[in-house]
């Protein structure tokens, strides 16, 4: 019995199987993987809805009404263009809040950066109880933060707060602080919660990247 093979230049390629389709590009070929992956969409819809709502919508709405003079009391509000940003500017509170922005960030960001760099560098050999520290650095991440201001609101009280007590206790100072009320205590207050509380995820990023880096 006799066997044929194919031969020629067409034997054993894809035009044996008929012509070659095109592969989808550009939105076809998203919407393809969409498809594809729509379980992944549905479980980041929750998310993607509230952050469309509340922060993109959000701030939508803010930047049409800064064109507006707004009153709530009043129904009719007024077309004004650019007038709000010109008072804006011309206003010496809102130079005030920009330094005190540019001061908050200038501190808190370092120290945040530096500070968990430090930890994870620490962290990151094999000490006694590692997973504990690691545990207790993180937590200030994962605490709410209306907890997180509730606490250190008590921490900074002026009359039984526990930086006055402690600071009373070694002689760093004669008399109590009103860390939230004197305007040059107020702001390293706020950027010592913020380190705080922002610590721990540095530390995280770097030890990821400490551990995966030879």
């Amino acid at each position: 019995m006799s066997v044929s093979t194919a031969t020629g230049p067409t034997a054993g390629t894809r035009q044996d199987w008929g012509p070659v389709r095109p592969r989808p590009t550009g939105v076809r070929r998203v919407l393809r993987e969409m498809r594809r992956q729509w379980t992944a969409y549905l479980f980041l819809a929750p998310v993607l809805l509230l952050f469309s709502v509340f922060t993109v919508f959000s701030v939508g709405y803010a930047f049409y009404l800064s064109f507006h003079q707004w009153n709530i009391l009043e129904p009719a509000k007024p077309f004004v263009g650019l007038d709000n940003y010109t008072r804006l500017f011309e206003d010496s509170r809102f130079h005030e809040a920009i330094l005190n922005t540019i001061y908050y960030t200038a501190v808190s960001v370092p120290l945040t950066i530096g500070l968990g760099l430090a930890v994870a560098l620490l962290l990151n050999n094999k000490i006694r109880a590692r997973g504990i520290f690691r545990t207790m650095f993180y937590l200030p991440v994962v605490t709410p933060l209306v907890i997180a201001s509730i606490i250190w609101k008590w921490v900074y009280n002026g009359d039984y707060g526990l930086a006055n007590y402690y600071l009373l206790k070694l002689n760093i100072i004669n008399e109590p602080l009103l860390w939230l009320a004197d305007k040059n205590l107020a702001m390293p207050s706020v950027i010592i919660t913020s380190v705080w509380k922002g610590v721990g995820f540095a530390m995280v990023v770097y030890l990821a990247g400490l551990q995966s880096i030879p």
